[in-house]
């Protein structure tokens, strides 16, 4: 079906109250709308979950649930983060202690995490949010477009769709309002148009704000291969570029076309069309979803599998959707996870508990309880003889194997932690009792509770004495102790003491910090430049941030000086 309101959300968080509902959080918050609509048409695909329309709200979020591992306690929940579209630079955001930030492909840091939110790069902006309000930031890390906005799309084809006062409107990558903030609601630009929804009804702009396609239809999505999704009266068809309707909404659901085909369903079945609405693939198969190189994916029973265009079958998948995992490769299987190309061809056998996507050309697999590694020609090139393992960082990742502990009692078995090299030599000796992956050539290490660092030859850098610590940005990291947070050096020298109950970067240059629900900023010399008495710093817009103070507000610079007086 088509849908007016396309997924605009940053992250999804899903877990399992104690009353057995399902938790959902949208970008952190909770999500108020229809939880069912959610999982189904944005959370399921994303991670490669089909799940039939009958099922309930709880069987869907069980089923999502399940199918990525999470724990059944709330406070457990797992966070899915949509994949890096194709147009995302080589420097991916940083999540880290609750703010996001900007780090190139080597690791170094370009902006220290300051925002709440950061989109993907498109057309060289990103959408970044802080206290509620939005604008973007282009490569280097710097704002081009103010935190004013009360939502911000990514840009599409020069263009952006923005909100203010509840209603939607345009910009360019100057700021500047090309198309007026006139709809409830305004898609993003895809072959020169985009949907907008005015009084209920959606229709389709040009980059003028020309309507093309009137306000006929109750939904709309982007146009793909020269055609849109519409929705009217519960049934889905396609519009053109001129505006008229060429394929009449006669289908529950559609999807948009891809290679010339698009996958339609009615009274439960599914099958293809053309760009003519002619039925192509019959009506007859459980779900189905794109052609690829020529093949139809879709599920006959509660398995997926891939036809050709006679419909006849040319492999036989499992019970999931084959998921993309990089170099060409797809996932399938049944009970167990083999390898295929594009073509449809075997590439590995069905007989891995996991196959991850790959992360520096190389992807996590596990067999009866071992982990390995196969590289971008899916070779097994670091055997399976791991208990655990996390992902390549900087070029190592930390494995762990369970080692026999006599205590005087029973003995056990505890895993213990190092490093493995791409060629799967041990480079750091398993002998911690966890670690985390590489960053700016430093990891964090753990033995008897405390943390510390290690370099990438295994030296101690900084010794095990901390409460908790935070990977490296910039050549710091957040560190506590006794309940208190500070900063460290990459020599372990405190540069900013452990007085402070929260401690967060405030742009490339000043830090915030809290004590007993007060704040204020700090320099990285220690120095008080904005002291600590102020109820809240509110995010930055035209090179200012709002600070509030017993009812009363004013402006401070980037530097923390106040250039508007508290009234």
């Amino acid at each position: 079906m088509a849908h007016k309101k396309q997924a605009t959300f940053k992250e999804y968080t899903i877990g399992i109250r104690e009353n057995n509902s399902i938790e959902v959080l949208v970008d952190g918050k909770p999500y108020d709308g229809a939880v069912k609509p959610l999982l189904r048409d944005t959370i399921a695909p994303q991670i490669g979950l089909s799940l039939e329309e009958k099922w309930n709200t709880q069987i869907l979020g069980r089923k999502i649930v399940d199918h990525i591992n999470l724990s059944t306690t709330p406070s457990e929940c797992e966070t899915i983060t949509p994949e890096p579209q194709e147009d995302t630079p080589s420097e991916p955001h940083k999540y880290w202690r609750g703010l996001y930030g900007l780090k190139d492909d080597k690791g170094n840091t370009i902006l220290r995490p300051t925002y709440e939110e950061m989109g993907s790069f498109y057309d060289g902006l990103a959408s970044v949010g802080k206290d509620g309000k939005f604008g973007y930031i282009d490569k280097m890390g710097k704002v081009v477009i103010a935190l004013e906005w009360d939502s911000a799309e990514k840009f599409s084809e020069g263009l952006a769709a923005v909100k203010k006062d509840g209603k939607w409107g345009y910009i360019d990558k100057k700021g500047e309002v090309v198309i007026p903030l006139d709809y409830d609601w305004a898609g993003e630009f895809s072959e020169g148009l985009a949907a907008v929804e005015k009084d209920e009804k959606c229709g389709f702009i040009d980059k003028k704000g020309k309507v093309i396609a009137p306000f006929d239809y109750d939904g709309a999505t982007i146009f793909s291969e020269g055609l849109a999704e519409v929705e009217k009266d519960g049934k889905c068809g396609f519009v053109d570029k001129s505006g008229n309707l060429v394929i009449t909404p006669e289908w529950n659901w559609t999807r948009e076309f891809c290679e010339g085909f698009a996958a339609v369903e009615k009274d439960g079945k599914w099958g293809f069309i053309d760009k003519t609405g002619k039925l192509i693939i019959p009506l007859k198969w459980n779900d189905a979803n794109y052609c690829v190189n020529g093949l139809f994916e879709v599920m006959k029973g509660k398995k997926y599998c891939l036809i050709n265009k006679s419909s006849k079958i040319v492999f036989q998948g499992g019970y999931l959707p084959f998921r993309d995992i990089g170099y060409g490769f797809k996932t399938v299987g049944f009970e167990k996870d083999g390898l295929i190309d594009n073509n449809g061809n075997i590439v590995l056998p069905e007989e891995y508990d996991t196959i991850s996507e790959f992360k520096e050309g190389l992807a996590y697999v596990k067999k009866d309880g071992k982990c390995g590694f196969i590289d971008n020609n899916a070779k097994l090139i670091i055997p399976l003889e791991w208990d655990k393992a996390l992902g390549f960082y900087e070029g190592l990742v930390g494995v762990s194997k369970g080692v026999e502990v006599s205590t005087g009692w029973v003995p056990y078995k505890r895993d213990m932690w190092g490093f493995i090299n791409k060629s799967g030599k041990v480079v750091i000796p398993l002998e911690w009792d966890y670690v985390g992956s590489f960053c700016e050539g430093l990891a964090k290490v753990a033995k008897d509770g405390k943390m510390g660092f290690v370099d990438k030859n295994g030296k101690i850098v900084i010794s095990p004495e901390w409460y908790d610590v935070d990977d490296f940005c910039d050549g710091f990291a957040f560190c506590e102790k006794n309940g208190k947070k500070g900063i460290i050096n990459r020599s372990g020298e405190i540069v900013i003491p452990l007085n402070w109950d929260r401690v967060s970067f405030w742009g490339n240059e000043l830090i915030e910090v809290e004590e007993k629900k007060k704040v204020g900023l700090l320099n990285m010399s220690n120095e008080i430049v904005l002291p600590v008495e102020y109820d809240k710093i509110a995010s930055i817009k035209n090179g200012l941030a709002e600070v509030t103070k017993d009812g009363k507000k004013g402006f401070i610079n980037k530097d923390g000086k106040f250039v508007e007086p508290l009234k």
